[in-house]
């Protein structure tokens, strides 16, 4: 949820019939070996000095279990979401449902605030979303739109 929207009051509800595409990201399994593994990769008197994994390597070693995987896909399934694409690294899940199948998920209000600097408003919870603790989530992205995205592209003129 933004920070900002602890200092807003909201101006209404997100209709329950809205449909927003998020992305649940899951945690990966082994972040202490990561940092270890990088360290040796870099480190020119490593036996492991740039013996770089490939992405399959990767995920086995420390992408999440394709168990966590499933349960991911099953939970968003179990609460009504479509999912729209899984990826073979298994760091995400791309879904698209209706808010009030979100909320109803995650435990979250999806409320419209009007923006503080734009001249228009947004949506947002009004808390984080929970889910049970056995099932490994991370992080949903699109749960808000306070910051849309914009192209860092500009064209100059020759």
């Amino acid at each position: 949820m933004p920070a900002v929207v602890a200092r807003l009051k909201p101006v209404g509800q997100l209709a329950a019939t809205n449909e927003l595409s998020l992305a649940i990201g899951l945690p990966l399994r082994d972040e202490a070996g990561l940092d270890r593994y990088l360290r040796e990769v870099y480190n020119p008197a490593s036996p492991d000095y740039r013996h770089f994994l490939t992405p399959p390597e990767f995920t086995d070693r420390f992408g999440p279990t394709a168990e966590d995987y499933a349960r991911v896909q099953e939970f968003a399934r179990t609460n009504g979401f479509v999912i729209t694409q899984t990826y073979p690294n298994r760091l995400l899940v791309n879904v698209r449902a209706n808010a009030g199948d979100i909320q109803r998920a995650f435990h979250i209000q999806l409320k419209r605030y009007r923006h503080p600097q734009e001249a228009r408003d947004f949506y947002a919870p009004d808390t984080n979303p929970t889910v049970s603790a056995s099932l490994r989530m991370a992080d949903v992205s699109g749960l808000s739109d306070y910051v849309r995205p914009h192209p860092l592209l500009t064209r100059v003129n020759p």
